[in-house]
């Protein structure tokens, strides 16, 4: 039988019972403070907690807390993730994705698939092993702070200077295709309609879903015709991803790459910050800026188009919203992933009748020690 390795919970993130205190004691306060606890939120102020619990752990066992999880890799602390856990072994550097025994393995196979297609970019964590009987994967841990906030430069800025050229190598990274408006909105019709399906006819979820479905689907209709560019995606790119280490930006979580519409990333790295609160005047210049900065930086990376006015900026926003329920429906259907898909519709709603136009900026607040 595996062995089983303790982790208790502290704040966000799991921390390992068989770490020596030693090793737990440098984590926060000596060598890796300012290389590893920026990326998962740790604070010197959760020591004495932590190291309270590991004693009462390894003296009372299982019982002594509420809030434990076994798995069968060790490391210094995981944290939860879609199917699973993320555990991080602080020494050598790794990353290992376990999933949960209610995972079957044919979505481990496709995740490992998306993964390893992004493993060969220079910005993402290199591939290092999987194993498929033990479901998990491991992966090159790159220190850094993992800037969940913006409080240096605003996104639109950020996104002139260097996530644009990014965002443009992926998208370059593999083979793109052009199809139509009308094949693609049917998959993706017929995708969520299996999605809201699961959830069952009584959810009062569904009728929030359908009729935002509706109003996206009925606004397309003119455009069925028109051919879009469909592009290999991060699938989440947002601040949260970007590590932000000594020799640049790594950018994290692959699990959900696939392709989709081309400007599916773009769309989604601003409105995630308008979502947590960090950006809020998004207005119709603030696409068209990108959308034109974007296009220069494809055609850089030797990608069409070039010219943006072949980009229909409307008419890719909508598919994005579709695409970000797809992504958001994939997910546990918890009552916390169910207020985040109805604050997202409430969100894309104001922004289509210009509600989120007008706001001014929040302060930024500076985050605590």
């Amino acid at each position: 039988m595996a062995r089983e390795y303790p982790y208790i919970a502290v704040a966000d993130n799991y921390f390992c019972t068989h770490c020596s205190l030693l090793s737990l004691t440098r984590i926060f306060l000596f060598r890796y403070k300012k290389l590893y606890l920026g990326a998962f939120d740790i604070q010197r102020r959760q020591l004495p907690t932590l190291l309270k619990a590991i004693w009462k752990f390894r003296k009372n066992g299982p019982s002594a807390t509420t809030d434990a999880v076994s798995l069968p890799i060790s490391g210094d602390l995981c944290i939860p993730v879609h199917h699973g856990y993320k555990i991080f072994d602080l020494s050598r550097l790794t990353a290992t994705k376990y999933f949960t025994d209610d995972v079957e393995s044919s979505v481990i196979q496709a995740e490992v698939n998306r993964v390893r297609d992004a493993s060969g970019l220079p910005f993402t964590p290199e591939l290092l092993e999987v194993d498929p009987d033990g479901r998990w994967y491991r992966e090159s841990f790159i220190p850094g702070d993992r800037s969940s906030r913006n409080d240096k430069s605003d996104p639109p800025v950020q996104f002139r200077e260097t996530i644009g050229n990014y965002l443009a190598k992926i998208v370059h990274s593999r083979p793109d295709r052009m199809t139509s408006v009308d094949t693609y909105l049917r998959g993706l019709e017929n995708s969520l309609k299996q999605k809201t399906d699961t959830l069952g006819a009584d959810d009062e979820l569904c009728p929030a879903i359908n009729a935002f479905i509706c109003r996206v689907a009925a606004r397309l209709e003119p455009s069925r015709q028109m051919q879009i560019q469909i592009a290999f995606t991060h699938g989440d790119f947002s601040f949260v991803n970007f590590i932000f280490g000594r020799k640049g930006i790594t950018i994290i979580d692959w699990e959900g790459a696939d392709y989709r519409s081309l400007l599916h990333d773009l769309y989604n790295y601003f409105f995630t910050e308008h979502y947590y609160g960090r950006y809020q005047p998004i207005n119709h210049d603030t696409f068209t800026d990108a959308i034109e900065h974007f296009g220069l930086c494809l055609a850089a990376e030797g990608g069409q188009p070039g010219d943006t006015r072949t980009l229909s900026g409307d008419v890719y926003r909508l598919l994005y919203y579709l695409e970000r329920m797809q992504m958001l429906l994939d997910r546990k259907a918890s009552p916390e992933q169910r207020n985040v898909i109805l604050r997202s519709i409430e969100i894309f709603d104001q922004y289509e009748s210009g509600r989120l136009q007008d706001r001014t900026p929040q302060a930024n607040k500076p985050e605590a020690e």
